[in-house]
């Protein structure tokens, strides 16, 4: 089976951090900048490191789950900053992940304003409001210095604890503290200096944060809840009818949980367009492909489900993207995941149209491999085993639709009683 590693919890983190921000130019390196400046004023409080390291990783994913452009534009204004969905949604996703369940804990009120605090939410996070509102403040203007800190010093002891600001002002008086804000990469600044804890990962725990990623990715929209797990399921019984080992069947299982995290990168305005498409659209969602190949990149250890994650749209004939790469040089497991990745899309509703039936997925998928799109061999397999792929599909899917609508339901009931 696959052979347990160590990898770096920073780097997950940091992926999915960077990815959000990729929505638009105006989140330009925010989660960041965000996380650098909360790692600063946790190193002027002298946090103790494995807090500070924890504070910093809900900082760098404290808007995670804030899914749509407009959400994530309007966090960025100043005093915008109401108890917003996308705090109890980051919070949901999170907790289940053992070692993230002290940052879901923080993230979950880090729009609450200090005046309002009482025993039951973190002091932490009030340093990541802080931070965040901070960091809003920058824009371009990293120069500008005093107004900055001025306009965050008239909010203290009503939005921000005192003590905090007086920690964010003595680490602003130091000089490297502008400069390394404006450097083009903070997260290796930040990764040299704080308690990188390693996580130790066997097969279930490679699987269970697989599964956390396509929760992230997937549950933006009722339209794509169920997308990732289909099409892990699907890969994983294909891999078996080509004969893949245990080990090769359990990574294409992962990698087709992770296969779209680039989408994380796409606004949910784009992925839920019920219409065609314009050019403009289509090309900036077939970036997603090449998000999820620089994601992963950043995990060395998953090199090889990057490999079989981020080429889900290559095609035999080379006219695939986000590398044109021909048949002859994929991987079998990748070109099973561009199987799966069709048998799935094709088979399930969309915003734009409904699933198609039996005969109709037949053909399409015949189709594509007679004109050099999917590979013939595996496309045959799908065929034969129709019956059994859809069953598998299904039943993944109807898994994954339950967790979404209890994540769903707790994300409301939970903002109903504040």
């Amino acid at each position: 089976m696959f052979r347990a590693v160590e990898i770096s919890l920073f780097d997950l983190v940091i992926g999915l951090s960077e990815a959000v921000d990729l929505i638009s130019k105006e989140l330009n390196k925010h989660h960041q900048r965000v996380a650098y400046i909360t790692y600063r004023i946790g190193a002027e409080l002298k946090l103790p490191p494995k807090k500070l390291s924890m504070l910093t990783m809900a900082a760098a994913l404290h808007d995670i789950a804030a899914i749509s452009l407009r959400e994530r534009i309007e966090t960025l204004e100043f005093e915008n900053n109401a108890q917003t969905e996308h705090q109890e949604r980051g919070y949901q996703l999170l907790k289940t992940f053992a070692p993230l369940k002290e940052a879901a804990e923080i993230i979950r009120y880090h729009h609450w304003h200090w005046e309002d605090y009482d025993d039951a939410v973190p002091q932490e996070s009030n340093i990541v409001f802080l931070a965040d509102r901070t960091s809003v403040l920058l824009n371009d203007e990293i120069d500008n210095k005093e107004r900055i800190l001025k306009h965050v010093n008239k909010y203290s002891g009503t939005y921000f604890n005192p003590l905090y600001v007086e920690a964010l002002m003595k680490a602003a008086a130091n000089n490297s503290f502008w400069i390394e804000l404006s450097l083009p990469s903070i997260n290796r600044i930040i990764s040299e200096r704080i308690d990188n804890s390693s996580l130790y990962i066997d097969d279930d725990i490679l699987l269970d944060i697989s599964k956390l990623f396509s929760r992230i990715i997937d549950f933006r929209s009722e339209f794509t809840a169920t997308h990732s797990s289909g099409v892990a399921a699907t890969a994983k019984y294909l891999g078996e009818l080509c004969n893949l080992s245990d080990s090769e069947c359990l990574l294409l299982e992962v990698a087709g949980n992770l296969h779209d995290i680039g989408k994380l990168a796409i606004p949910k305005e784009l992925l839920e367009k019920g219409g065609p498409l314009s050019p403009e659209e289509r090309a900036l969602i077939e970036k997603h492909a090449y998000y999820t190949y620089r994601i992963l990149d950043q995990i060395k250890p998953l090199k090889a489900v990057n490999e079989i994650a981020c080429l889900h749209h290559e095609k035999m004939n080379g006219k695939g993207y986000p590398f044109g790469i021909e048949g002859s040089k994929l991987s079998l497991s990748s070109r099973i995941m561009a199987v799966a990745d069709v048998f799935t899309a094709i088979t399930e509703t969309r915003p734009y149209r409904d699933g198609m039936n039996e005969r109709q997925a037949i053909y399409t998928l015949l189709t594509m491999a007679e004109n050099g799109s999917l590979d013939e061999r595996i496309v045959r397999l799908a065929v034969e085993n129709y019956s059994e792929l859809k069953k598998t599909c299904l039943l993944s899917q109807k898994m994954a639709a339950a967790e979404y609508e209890k994540y769903r339901m707790e994300v409301m009931g939970n903002l109903a009683v504040r």
